[in-house]
């Protein structure tokens, strides 16, 4: 899944090139047509960067962890650090951390081929 940073690079380029056109569709239909499909794909593009920001899980407070949960990474905000990875009931908990989210899935045996869902 590409960044919300790239898709706004790659908004920005398709609004460069429209701007950089040169001449305009000879027919209003064209001129309609060529409309619809830079909205199409500027919508398109814009549904991406949404999908990419709500694809980051939420960071959960610390009460509401409970051992059930297991390990986790645990953040302090605002982020200056890789989170600690852990629960507050292991040893060498630094105990500063206030927001936790759960751990990713376990990644693809690579000798299994790609797999985009994440799914061994």
């Amino acid at each position: 899944m590409r960044s919300p940073d790239e898709i706004a690079a790659e908004i920005e380029g398709l609004c460069a090139e429209r701007i950089a056109a040169e001449g305009l569709p000879s027919t209003v239909p064209d001129a309609i047509a060529a409309e619809i499909t830079f909205a199409d794909a500027a919508q398109k593009l814009m549904l991406e960067a949404v999908s990419a920001l709500r694809a980051r899980p939420a960071a959960r407070p610390l009460d509401e962890w409970h051992e059930d949960f297991g390990p986790a990474l645990w953040w302090k905000f605002p982020v200056e650090e890789a989170p600690w990875c852990g629960g507050p009931l292991y040893s060498g908990w630094p105990g500063y951390h206030t927001h936790w989210t759960p751990l990713p899935p376990v990644p693809a045996d690579p000798g299994l081929g790609y797999n985009p869902e994440g799914e061994g």
